[in-house]
């Protein structure tokens, strides 16, 4: 009970049959004789007390993040041609942009990872004629292409140049890309 200052976590919960010192109630000075635990005075606060410190540090220590635990293997311009799932970026991605080609067809996402300084495209599943890019503005360019059995995504590119995400319908003699603004 909060009363107690030795056990102020509920630890002079009384069972019947329990034989009590009169005492023992809060203020008399006594001690409580719990015949049923075999537990008196300093017997009964030990308990008492690890059970609030184990409940002060579950309460107190910060959860372990997945980040904590796996570092990203790349950041910025290192991860540039990269995997952005195999290198440990895809935790935590932001979409910050999305485009639709302009006669209509799957939406394709721009992510960005703090984490890794770095970006790339990604598509839900969407039949494979369909094939988008992340391209570095005045650089490289990355293209994938959709699939019906799994979300699709491009290779990174660092974030410190500007980029964006482009999406086409490709019938093997190229077609009209719609792209993202520049980030």
């Amino acid at each position: 009970m909060a009363d107690d200052p030795i056990c102020p976590v509920n630890c002079r919960r009384r069972l019947p049959g329990d034989v009590l010192d009169p005492a023992a109630e809060p203020g008399a000075g006594g001690t409580v004789v719990a015949a049923r635990a075999g537990l008196t005075g300093d017997r009964l606060a030990l308990p008492c007390l690890s059970t609030a410190l184990l409940t002060s540090a579950l309460l107190l220590t910060p959860a372990l993040s997945a980040e904590a635990v796996a570092p990203a293997a790349c950041k910025g311009s290192s991860c540039t041609g990269k995997n952005p799932q195999s290198e440990g970026c895809g935790s935590g991605a932001k979409v910050i942009d999305r485009v639709r080609p302009a006669g209509g067809g799957p939406e394709v996402q721009l992510r960005n990872s703090a984490r890794c300084s770095a970006a790339w495209a990604r598509i839900e599943k969407a039949n494979s004629s369909w094939r988008f890019k992340i391209q570095i503005r005045g650089g490289a360019s990355y293209t994938a292409n959709a699939s019906p059995s799994y979300a699709a995504y491009t290779q990174m590119v660092g974030s410190s140049n500007a980029y964006r995400a482009c999406v086409e319908i490709y019938d093997g003699q190229g077609g009209s890309w719609s792209c993202t603004g520049w980030h």
